[in-house]
């Protein structure tokens, strides 16, 4: 954080300078409008670049943390890899129509998968379903 401030602070000052030069020196007509322009575009862009990857870049809390390995728990419940694979797609919101275009099978088996998963965690809805999944550190 303390690094990107002085950046800032560095690019800053640096435009006050180059704005304080020119006026100078348009006051003695030795230097051309463009060539400026051209330096404070230049100064822009990279000041844009920086900005991005300071905005993009995870900060110490955000780093991706490894997900826990769910196999033991699937195993443990029976769900089925393609079980699985509904029940993650049921967390996202998806419906059956769309587990079933997504991946590539009926609606009606879509049902049938979403039943298992339902009877497997001893849920009643598709939200106690996640919930559940969840609490075993499914999802």
């Amino acid at each position: 954080m303390r690094q990107t401030v002085l950046i800032f602070s560095a690019i800053a000052g640096s435009l006050l300078i180059l704005l304080n030069l020119r006026k100078i020196s348009v006051l003695y007509g030795s230097e051309e409008q463009e060539v400026w322009t051209a330096v404070f575009a230049l100064i822009f862009i990279a000041l844009g670049i920086i900005v991005s990857r300071v905005l993009r870049a995870p900060g110490p809390s955000e780093q991706m943390t490894p997900l826990p390995d769910p196999s033991d728990a699937l195993a443990r419940l029976g769900i089925t890899q393609r079980e699985y694979e509904v029940l993650k797609l049921v967390a996202s919101g998806d419906s059956n129509l769309e587990i079933s275009r997504k991946l590539f099978i009926s609606e009606s088996t879509v049902k049938t998968h979403v039943s298992n998963v339902l009877n497997k965690l001893d849920a009643k809805r598709r939200t106690q379903a996640v919930q559940r999944a969840k609490e075993f550190n499914l999802l």
